[in-house]
Parts: C-alpha cells; sequence; structure tokens
C-alpha cells in the first residue's frame, strides 16, 4: 500500500513521540516478603504512578539475584521487606555490599529497617536500626517499640530537596516506632514530634557511591491512600533514579 509523504512523516512523528514516552517510564523492582501487607492497596498505589511500571520480587529469590548479573533490569528498586530474621551467607553478604554501595538507586519503606538484624552492616546501608531485641547502643540497654493507628504530623525537614519537593506538613494515620537509631551522618528528611515516635522518621543515607532514602511511614492502606504519602514516595523513586542513572 502506497503511503503518502504526509502520513509517512505523520508515523515518523508518531513513533518519535511513542519512543519519548517509553523512554520517561521508570521500571521498579518492588521488593517483598517475610512479611505480610495489604498488597492490594500497597500495589494499587503503584498502578496509580504515572510514568511508572514494577516488577515484584520476592524473598527467598532476591538474595540470590541481589549483586548478580540475573537481577531483571531496573531504574529504581524499592524495599518494603523484612528479613528479620534471616541469614545471609558470607557470598550474599558481600554482594548486598557491593550492590548497594554502587550508586544503585534504592528506597526503603517501613518494615524493612527490621531486616537482617544479626547482619551489622545493614545499619550502615539503610542509615538506622531498629532492635528487635535489648541490645547495649553506646552504654545503653534499648529496644525498640512500635504502635498501630496512629494520629500524627510528618514535619518536612529539608523542604528544598527534591524528595520533599511541593509537600507540606501533613498528618497521617499509620504505625510509628520508637527507640529505634538513627546514623548521624543521614540527611533528614521528615521529622515528627508525637511523643510515641523516634523524632526522624525519613531520611538519605550516603553507602559509598549510593545516596538511599528511607521512609518509615506506609504500614497499611491509610497510608497508601494519603496523597502526600503516594506523592513523597514518588518523589523519592523519580530521585534515586535520577541521581544514579
Amino acid at each position: 500500500m502506497k503511503i503518502s509523504r504526509f502520513c509517512f512523516l505523520l508515523l515518523l512523528v508518531c513513533g518519535f513521540f511513542a519512543s519519548c514516552s517509553n523512554n520517561n517510564v521508570l521500571k521498579v523492582i518492588v521488593v517483598t516478603g517475610e512479611r505480610s501487607i495489604d498488597a492490594e492497596a500497597f500495589f494499587a498505589m503503584f498502578e496509580a504512578f504515572e510514568g511508572i511500571t514494577y516488577e515484584e520480587l520476592q524473598h527467598p529469590e532476591v538474595r540470590d539475584l541481589m549483586g548478580t548479573e540475573k537481577m531483571p533490569q531496573f531504574d529504581a528498586i524499592v524495599f518494603y521487606d523484612m528479613p528479620a530474621n534471616i541469614e545471609l551467607t558470607p557470598v550474599q553478604k558481600e554482594n548486598f555490599r557491593s550492590f548497594f554501595s554502587s550508586g544503585v538507586p534504592v528506597v526503603f519503606l517501613h518494615h524493612s529497617i527490621l531486616s537482617y538484624q544479626s547482619w551489622d552492616e545493614f545499619q550502615n546501608i539503610i542509615g538506622g536500626k531498629y532492635f528487635e531485641k535489648e541490645t547495649e547502643v553506646n552504654g545503653e540497654m534499648i529496644i525498640s517499640g512500635y504502635k498501630h493507628d496512629v494520629n500524627y504530623v510528618v514535619e518536612i525537614a529539608d523542604k528544598a530537596h527534591p524528595v520533599t519537593r511541593n509537600i507540606s506538613d501533613f498528618e497521617i494515620f499509620d504505625e510509628v516506632y520508637s527507640n529505634y537509631v538513627v546514623n548521624q551522618n543521614v540527611t533528614p528528611l521528615l521529622y515528627t514530634s508525637h511523643p510515641e515516635s523516634g523524632r526522624i522518621i525519613a531520611w538519605v543515607n550516603p553507602y559509598g557511591n549510593s545516596d538511599i532514602v528511607y521512609i518509615m511511614s506506609g504500614h497499611g492502606d491509610n497510608a497508601f491512600n494519603n496523597t502526600n504519602y503516594s506523592e513523597l514516595l514518588l518523589n523519592a523513586i523519580h530521585w534515586v533514579a535520577q541521581k544514579h542513572n
């Protein structure tokens, strides 16, 4: 069939914009497992994100993929897992260390701070630690805690940061953590003054060549349906993707 010059040019233009559109779509790996979640509400939030496609990876599979050539291609990776009592092998630990320090675009959410309780290096990776068991820290015995169904105000610590762009202080109904440790070299993104929560509830942690984002909120549908929370997560995904790709 003969195509007119106009139609041919139109096809070229449409192809160009389709290519640009595809190039602007971020592929996100979402890591879950070792913790029950409200999967329907959680992934509905990702479905609503414009310009993002996602693939879910679960434990134990992801532990053998991390830092290897078998890991799927991605623009950003979001961890919503909690392998708290999993013992990594020496090979897995080395793969994790090299993976996270290489400039990888990573966002950790909520209960992921409880991961790998017996592996001290994970605190350096994520930028803090939740202690499931009583532990001596700087000469003091501490154990972390949590409380469900708390209404609290999220305060923006750094309004100039791209992760908090266009977000003002907001209220959220969610779970809070207490008596956790935050590393001194993090850049705080969010605070709360709620008496049953720790003060810093989101941060950027430098690890090797990576700047890793951790957001403590995100227990269930009340958080996922909060537009401020979903915008915060979307900003974080875009920022780590643009910074490290």
